[in-house]
């Protein structure tokens, strides 16, 4: 799904046209940007396995120890915890994380994580050997919405683009100094927004073939 059918749908709620001076479209793109970030810390706190995303990390060098995630085959560039890091594959050995200062004199299997959420640098301490690709499991950072035919970050399924119609709107609605949006959307939000969380909280973690390119890699079902 991307953002022009929520965006659309909130223009139906507001009752405006594309090009309406009083609701250009960096508006709604600063409201797209809050309510994605607003669902992501929600659904952290409801069940965090459906934000889960995992890739297969090759290292920069074939004899080297260093991994860094946005040039990968399949590029991470949005990675803001590391939830498991395995040798190889999902069974792999673990490794335990590790600070950067501690990493070259661990004699474990470790790794230490840098850098910031769009440019991550993993290395690997000298026990995990060089060369070796590493299986990562992790939770993507929130990102912004840069544009209409952004895609939808798919812990929001299809199905709820009506959901982000209305939190879009709701949004644009406080930002233009109305107090509330109308009582019957206001209701027909919380409504879809309950069950959102209830299809959350009733999540479990289930692979998926994995896609070859980009963050969209999606290895959990709904």
């Amino acid at each position: 799904m991307i953002w022009s059918r929520p965006f659309r749908m909130a223009r139906r709620r507001l009752g405006v046209q594309v090009g309406d001076p009083a609701f250009p479209p960096a508006d709604f793109l600063d409201a797209a940007s809050s309510v994605i970030d607003r669902l992501q810390q929600d659904c952290a706190q409801t069940n965090e396995n459906v934000l889960l995303l995992e890739v297969t990390l090759g290292p920069d060098a074939p004899d080297g120890r260093v991994y860094t995630a946005s040039t990968q085959v399949a590029p991470v560039t949005s990675l803001m915890r590391a939830m498991m890091v395995r040798l190889r594959n999902r069974d792999g050995v673990e490794l335990d994380e590790r600070p950067l200062s501690q990493i070259d004199a661990y004699a474990g299997m470790a790794y230490a994580l840098t850098g910031g959420e769009a440019n991550r640098v993993l290395i690997t301490s000298p026990s995990v050997g060089t060369g070796t690709s590493l299986f990562l499991r992790y939770i993507p950072a929130a990102r912004e919405v840069l544009g209409e035919s952004d895609t939808v970050p798919t812990f929001v399924p299809d199905g709820y683009a009506d959901l982000l119609g209305l939190m879009v709107a709701e949004e644009l609605w406080s930002n233009g100094g109305e107090q509330q949006m109308p009582r019957e959307q206001g209701e027909r939000l919380e409504d879809r927004l309950g069950q959102l969380y209830e299809r959350w909280a009733k999540t479990t973690a289930t692979p998926l073939m994995r896609r070859s390119t980009g963050d969209g890699i999606t290895p959990y079902l709904f």
